[in-house]
C-alpha cells in the first residue's frame, strides 16, 4: 500500500533519527497505529514513494481524465454527453433501445416528431440486436464449458496430467463465476452502444454473524487439562456427550448440571468418558472439586466464570473458529517434519516414517493435535460459548461487471485498450466503506492539503454522486433524491491503473493501482498493481458489428441503422398523424335534419335519434349523398409504406437475419419446389455475415478468457488445492512456477460449430468412401483432388486419411482386373413377341411360367386373337420391368394375356 506518512529525511524510506516518528497516528491496515514492519501500510519502506511525488502522480492522473473525459465528449457531473460526440452516440442507442427519443425533439428531421404522440418507433433496430444477441450469445458461450485454456498435445505424461488438473480447476471456478451472464449482456450491449466493457475482479467477501445461541467450538487442548478417574485426560476438565460446557462446574451425563448442582461424591468419571476426579486441576492451580464443597450460589457463579475463561475457543490461522460439525481431512505426513505427503483413507496402511494426521477441511493449514483426534478413546473437544461472533464468507470467487460508457475512461484513439496508459473505473461510494476497504480509519485529506501548495492541481469539483451506475434511470420510473443523508456521504471514486515511471530513474514503466477521491483530488490507496496478484489492468473491450480501423472500439447496430431508422419512424409517424382525427374534418348538411328546423342541437355520441328528410335538394339521402361524413385532409400515400418496408428488408439482409419471406416480398422468383434450397442458400449467406462478427468477439472474448484464467491461478488457494482430491499436482507449484504454466486459451464454440459441422462432416465421410471404392491406379491419379476437397470442409489430416496406393497395389490391379461390367445392365426394352423366333418366344413365355405348346410355337394352333392379345401384354410387360442379361432379349408378357 501507499498511504503515506510525512518524513522530514532526505530518504523518505529511512526516517531521520532526530525526526518525530513519521509513521506516529497514521491510519494503517487494521487501524492499530502498528509500524511498517508489523505492517505493509506504508509505501517509504515498501515502495520508496515520496509523499509529494504520489501528489505529482495524483495531479497528472487528475489532467489525463479531464482530457479522455473532453475527447470522449463527456462533461464531470452532467449526464448528457456532447451531441454528435463519441459518447454521445452511445448513449443515444442506449436510450432508443430502452424506448425514450426525446432527444429527436433537436434533430431538425421536421415537426412530425415535435407534434403530440408524433415522436414513435417502430422499433428495427431493437428486433435487429435481439435476434443477433440471442445467436452471437448461444454460439459463443451457450455451452459449459466453453472456454478450453490449457495444451492438450503434450507427449510427457506427467504435464499432460498436470495440464489436465490446471484445466479441471479452471472450469470449476469458472463455472462458480457469473462470466457466462455477464457475457450475455455485454454482446447485447456490444451490438447496440458499439462496445461494452467488463471488469473482472476476483472478489473475497466475509460478513460477521452473531450467534444468537450458544455453540460448540473446539478449544485449545491442553488449555485445561485435568486428569480424570481412568487415567485420560481432556482439554476443558470434562467433555460432555454432546460436547457443552460445563456451566455449573459439575458433570452429568448430558452436559447438564446435576440436580442439587453438586459434583459427584466419589469423583468418579462420567457416563460419556469425561469428568474431573477429587484433585483434579486446572491452569492457575484452581479446582473446581474443592471449591464447589459448601459453596453458595454467587461464589458457584464466579467460579463458573472462572472455569470458562479457563479455555478459549481456538481459531484457525484466518481466524475463524472450529465448530463441532465440521469436517476433516486425514492425510499422512512425514514423522520427522510434518510435511504433507499424501491424502489418507481409514484403513490403509500408514507407511513407515510417516503417521496419519488430521486436518480441518475448509482450511486445511489447520492441524489438530493427534492425541484428541485419532486415538482410540480420544475425541475433539468442544466448549459451548455464548454470544459468539462467527464469520461466513459471502464471496470468493471471479465476479464480472459490464461498465457504463460513462463509468470507463481511457485513450479512445488507442488502436488496443493495453495501449492507453490510464484506465479508469468511476463509480460513487460511502467514503468510510471506502477507506475501510483499503485498511484506513480517518480521511487523508488535511494530511496531504498542505502537500499540494505548487502543483497546479485542477479546481476540485461538486463533492456528489457523479458515476453513470448512480444517475436514476427515468426509464424505469427512478428519480434522484438529493437530500438523502446516505447521498451525502457518498465520494466519486476513481479507480485507476496507470503504467508511469515512480522515479525518473526507473528503466521500465509499472502499473500503478491508484484510488482518488476525485472531486477532492485526494489519494485515498495506492499499491503495486503486481502486489494484487494481477498482471494487467481487470477491463476488456468487447467490440459490437464490426471493428474500427485503428481504434480498440467497434460500431454496433444503432449507430450504422441511425439514419434509415429516423426515416422508418419519420415516415411512419407521417402515416399515423394522418389516420388521426387532428388531421381531418366533419361536415353535416343541417338542412337534412327536420329537428333542425326546431332549433334542436346536434350532438354526435348521444343516444338521440334524429328524424331527416328523405331527399335533399331533389336527391334521395343515403350513402351516395350522406347527411354527415369526413374528410381527411392529408392524402394517404402507399409510397411511404412500401418505402418502409424497403428500409427494414435491406437492414435484415445486410445484418444477416433474413428469411425466405423477405425474398419472396422483394419479388424473388422461387418456385416451390426449390424454396427449400432457398431457404438454405439465406440461411448460408446470413450464418456468412455473422461469422464475421462471432470471429471478432471470439477474439475479444480470448482475452477476456486469459485474464479470468490469471485471476483464477494467481488467486488460487494452494493449500486448500492439496488437501482435495484432484489438487495435488497444481498445489506443489509455486507462485511463479504457475504464471509460467503453458496455456492455449480458446473458445470451444461447440454450438456454433455444430450444425455447420454435421454438414461438412456428411460431405466428407461420402467423399473418402468414393475414393476407397476406386481401383488403385485411379486413387492415384484424384488424391490430390480430394485432399484440397477434404481441407476445405476443415477436415483436419485429410493427407493420413486419404491413403495413397503403393505401387504394388497398382500392379496387383492390373493382374486381377475383374471384366468391365456390362453396359446394359438395368435397362429395359421392348419388343413384340411375334418377331422373335419360335424358340426365343418359348424361352420367354417360360421366364414368367408359361409352358408354350410345341404346336402352336410351330403356328398350327393360336388363333390370331390370343396370339395378338398375347403379343400386346408382352409388350407392355417389356416396358415396365428391367431385364436380366441374356443371350437373346426377354419378353415379359401380361400372364392373363397370355393364358
Amino acid at each position: 500500500m501507499l498511504t503515506i506518512g510525512e518524513s522530514a529525511s532526505p530518504n523518505p524510506a529511512v526516517p531521520a533519527a532526530s525526526d518525530p516518528d513519521p509513521y506516529a497516528g497514521t491510519p494503517l491496515q487494521g487501524g492499530d497505529g502498528a509500524r511498517p514492519e508489523d505492517s505493509d501500510a506504508f509505501a517509504e519502506e515498501a515502495l520508496g514513494i515520496d509523499p509529494r511525488r504520489l501528489l505529482e502522480i495524483t495531479r497528472d492522473v487528475c489532467v489525463l481524465i479531464g482530457e479522455y473525459r473532453t475527447e470522449m465528449g463527456l462533461e464531470y457531473g452532467n449526464p448528457e454527453p456532447r451531441w454528435g460526440s463519441w459518447a454521445w452516440w452511445r448513449r443515444i442507442a442506449r436510450s432508443e433501445y430502452a424506448g425514450r427519443f426525446a432527444h429527436r425533439y433537436l434533430t431538425g428531421y421536421g415537426g412530425v416528431f415535435d407534434a403530440p404522440g408524433g415522436n414513435l418507433s417502430l422499433g428495427v433496430p431493437a428486433r435487429f440486436v435481439a435476434t443477433r444477441a440471442a445467436g452471437h450469445a448461444d454460439n459463443l458461450v451457450g455451452t459449459d464449458p466453453f472456454v478450453a485454456a490449457m495444451p492438450t498435445d503434450i507427449s510427457n505424461k506427467g504435464e499432460a496430467a498436470l495440464s489436465r488438473e490446471v484445466e479441471e480447476k479452471l472450469q470449476e471456478e469458472l463455472t462458480r463465476s457469473n462470466i457466462r451472464g455477464v457475457v450475455r449482456e455485454a454482446i447485447r450491449v456490444a451490438l447496440t452502444e458499439n462496445d461494452s466493457v467488463i471488469k473482472l475482479t476476483w472478489v473475497t467477501q466475509k460478513a460477521q454473524r452473531p450467534e444468537l445461541r450458544p455453540v460448540a467450538v473446539y478449544v485449545e487442548s491442553g488449555a485445561r487439562r485435568s486428569e480424570m478417574g481412568d487415567g485420560r485426560s481432556t482439554s476443558d476438565g470434562g467433555a460432555m456427550a454432546d460436547g457443552g460446557a460445563i456451566t455449573d462446574g459439575s458433570a452429568a451425563s448430558d452436559g447438564g448440571a446435576t440436580p442439587d448442582g453438586n459434583a459427584t461424591s466419589d469423583g468418579s468419571a462420567m457416563a460419556d468418558g469425561g469428568g474431573m476426579g477429587n484433585g483434579s486441576t486446572t491452569p492457575g492451580g484452581f479446582d473446581p472439586v474443592a471449591l464447589l464443597a459448601g459453596m453458595d450460589a454467587e461464589a458457584m457463579g464466579a467460579a463458573n466464570a472462572a472455569a470458562r475463561a479457563a479455555a478459549e475457543p481456538l481459531r484457525t490461522p484466518k481466524g475463524d473458529f472450529i465448530f463441532q460439525h465440521d469436517d476433516i481431512v486425514l492425510c499422512l505426513a512425514a514423522t520427522n517434519t510434518g510435511e504433507f505427503q499424501a491424502l489418507y483413507a481409514p484403513g490403509d496402511p500408514v507407511p513407515e516414517g510417516q503417521y496419519v494426521q488430521a486436518r480441518l477441511k475448509k482450511e486445511p493449514a489447520f492441524v489438530f493435535d493427534p492425541a484428541t483426534m485419532l486415538g482410540p478413546d480420544s475425541k475433539p473437544v468442544f466448549q459451548t460459548v455464548p454470544g459468539l461472533i462467527g464469520t461466513d464468507t459471502i464471496q470468493d470467487c471471479l465476479v464480472g461487471a459490464g461498465l457504463q460508457v460513462e463509468d470507463f475512461l481511457y485513450d479512445i484513439k488507442q488502436p488496443k485498450l493495453m495501449d492507453s496508459p490510464l484506465q479508469v473505473h468511476v463509480y460513487d461510494d460511502e467514503l468510510d466503506r471506502v477507506l475501510a476497504a483499503y485498511g484506513h480509519s480517518s480521511d487523508p485529506a488535511e494530511k496531504y492539503a498542505p502537500l499540494k501548495a505548487g502543483l497546479n492541481f485542477p479546481a476540485p469539483e461538486e463533492d456528489s454522486p457523479k458515476s453513470g451506475a448512480s444517475m436514476p434511470k427515468r426509464e424505469h420510473g427512478e428519480y434522484y433524491n438529493t437530500q438523502g443523508s446516505s447521498i451525502r456521504r457518498k465520494c466519486n471514486v476513481h479507480e485507476c491503473y496507470y503504467r508511469v515511471r515512480l522515479h525518473p530513474d526507473d528503466a521500465n514503466e509499472t502499473w500503478l493501482f491508484l484510488v482518488l477521491d476525485y472531486a477532492r483530488q485526494v489519494p485515498l490507496h495506492a499499491e503495486y498493481l503486481g502486489n494484487m496478484r494481477m498482471k494487467s489492468p481487470p477491463f476488456r473491450i468487447l467490440r459490437g458489428l464490426e471493428s474500427v480501423p485503428s481504434r480498440a472500439y467497434g460500431v454496433g447496430i444503432y449507430q450504422k441503422f441511425h439514419e434509415r431508422n429516423l426515416a422508418v419512424d419519420y415516415w411512419f409517424n407521417r402515416a399515423k398523424l394522418k389516420t388521426t382525427k387532428n388531421a381531418s374534418a366533419d361536415f353535416m348538411k343541417v338542412d337534412a335534419f327536420i329537428e333542425a328546423q326546431d332549433a334542436q342541437e346536434f350532438r354526435m355520441g348521444g343516444t338521440e335519434i334524429y328524424r331527416v328528410k328523405s331527399e335533399l335538394n331533389d336527391r334521395p339521402l343515403g350513402p351516395s349523398n350522406p347527411v354527415i361524413w369526413r374528410e381527411n385532409l392529408h392524402d394517404q400515400n402507399q409510397l411511404e409504406w412500401e418505402m418502409i418496408q424497403k428500409i427494414i428488408q435491406t437492414g435484415q439482409i445486410e445484418f444477416g437475419i433474413a428469411d425466405i419471406g423477405q425474398l419472396q416480398d422483394e419479388g424473388a422468383q422461387i418456385a416451390k419446389d426449390a424454396t427449400a434450397t432457398a431457404t438454405r442458400n439465406v440461411e448460408r449467406t446470413g450464418n456468412t455475415l455473422q461469422r464475421a462478427t462471432e470471429n471478432m468477439m471470439a477474439e475479444d472474448l480470448t482475452g477476456l478468457c486469459e485474464l479470468a484464467i490469471d485471476l483464477i491461478l494467481e488467486n488460487a488457494d494452494l493449500e486448500t488445492l492439496r488437501f482435495s482430491p484432484g489438487g495435488q499436482l497444481l498445489a506443489g507449484l509455486n507462485r511463479d512456477e504457475i504464471r509460467d504454466l503453458p496455456r492455449q486459451v480458446r473458445l470451444l464454440l461447440t454450438k456454433a460449430r455444430s450444425s455447420e459441422s454435421l454438414a461438412n462432416n456428411q460431405q466428407a465421410v461420402a467423399m473418402i468412401q468414393q475414393y476407397d471404392a476406386m481401383r488403385p491406379s485411379m486413387q492415384k491419379q484424384v488424391r490430390f483432388a480430394f485432399i484440397a476437397m477434404l481441407r476445405s470442409l476443415d477436415v483436419q489430416d485429410a493427407d493420413d486419411i486419404l491413403v495413397e496406393p503403393s505401387d504394388e497395389e497398382i500392379q496387383a490391379e492390373g493382374q486381377q482386373r475383374p471384366p468391365p461390367p456390362n453396359p446394359h445392365l438395368g435397362e429395359s426394352i421392348g419388343i413384340k413377341l411375334a418377331d422373335l423366333l419360335p424358340s426365343e418366344q418359348a424361352q420367354a413365355l417360360q421366364q414368367i411360367g408359361i409352358q408354350a405348346d410345341p404346336q402352336r410355337g410351330q403356328g398350327g394352333g393360336q388363333s390370331g386373337q390370343s396370339q395378338q392379345s398375347a403379343q400386346q401384354g408382352a409388350q407392355q410387360s417389356t416396358s415396365m420391368a428391367p431385364m436380366t442379361p441374356m443371350t437373346s432379349p426377354q419378353v415379359l408378357p401380361n400372364p392373363s394375356a397370355a393364358a
